[in-house]
């Protein structure tokens, strides 16, 4: 998945803020209050030998992907990604989060983190997508190669779970939805259209050789209900015509981006139409930018719905909000 650059708006979306901190928020005494002003929370001593541990291990991991020459696959940037993912997801107290996510060091090194996480998807799924390019006279093989794909059920059961939870929101079967920032592999697309066979699903991102790749899969493995489209999520037109929008994790690698694109995608979506914005909780806001919907999103017409937050492999959190009205305060 990729990200398309947009410029920052000011809009009463509220975010997660994971990368506070100060060496006295970090000393493992206490985590500062809260925007509440609520008292601040005293932490036990395995609380702050776990984060530092932890602490430990990912700033020992992002140096090592920085002394990697490329992202590209390989097996040593596999297994220092798969030590990263490992170390964010798993369950974690409440207190140790707060201490991990407040620690002055990893405040300085989490937007270039993020990069390089994103850097390294972006290249997985090209070397995937090519390879599977090659085989695209066998059908059969092709489709192989595409399950092999090493986060393949990741996204299936992501997938899964999202369209368990879209069918509980809508009336019914959706059938139209456009995903925003698809990448080189449009897995999401894949198994929503294995899910919703009738629905036409519209791709869309800024990358032109990643929508070269998607569209060349997608032909051969007979998704012939799955369209794709060159523009960037904040220039992608009217998407009233769509039941569903859904936006990709990497689609924003800030809070101001996020914020922006959000409020964008919004105001050009009808009245009762879904948009799901896919996110990250806990440390898995290392891997992910993150964004917490509340009851501030009505001010830019989204009404929430419902959170999805995975506490097992799957990596990803979905938030779902359904459009009340536009971005000016006008009913649609």
């Amino acid at each position: 998945m990729t990200t398309p650059t947009d410029r920052t708006a000011t809009v009463p979306v509220q975010f997660q803020k994971p990368y506070r901190g100060s060496v006295a928020e970090t000393s493992g005494l206490v985590t500062p209050p809260d925007d509440t002003g609520s008292p601040p929370t005293l932490h036990d001593d395995s609380a702050r030998e776990e984060a530092h541990d932890i602490i430990e291990r990912l700033v020992g991991i992002y140096h090592q992907l920085l002394a990697h020459r490329s992202l590209a696959p390989s097996a040593e940037v596999s297994e220092t990604f798969g030590r990263l993912v490992r170390a964010c997801i798993e369950p974690r107290s409440k207190q140790t989060v707060e201490l991990v996510l407040s620690d002055p060091v990893l405040n300085k090194i989490a937007s270039s983190l993020l990069k390089l996480c994103s850097a390294g998807e972006t290249e997985l799924e090209l070397s995937w997508a090519g390879r599977i390019c090659h085989l695209l006279t066998d059908s059969s093989a092709a489709q192989e190669t595409l399950r092999a794909f090493p986060y393949y059920d990741n996204y299936a059961r992501l997938s899964r779970l999202e369209c368990a939870n879209l069918v509980t929101l809508l009336p019914s079967d959706p059938t139209s939805i456009a995903f925003i920032g698809c990448g080189p592999l449009p897995l999401s697309s894949f198994c929503l259209s294995d899910r919703f066979p009738a629905a036409r699903i519209n791709n869309i991102d800024h990358d032109v050789t990643a929508i070269s790749h998607a569209e060349k899969l997608s032909n051969a493995l007979g998704y012939d209900q799955v369209t794709f489209t060159h523009a960037s999520a904040a220039e992608c037109g009217s998407l009233r015509t769509f039941d569903v929008v859904l936006m990709a994790a990497l689609v924003g690698m800030d809070q101001g981006e996020k914020m922006n694109l959000v409020r964008n995608l919004a105001a050009e979506m009808r009245p009762g139409a879904i948009l799901c914005i896919r996110s990250a909780h806990s440390l898995r806001s290392l891997l992910y930018p993150t964004i917490e919907m509340s009851i501030h999103c009505l001010d830019i017409g989204l009404r929430p719905l419902l959170e999805v937050h995975p506490w097992h492999d799957v990596v990803n959190s979905t938030l779902f909000t359904s459009v009340e009205r536009t971005d000016a305060g006008d009913d649609r």
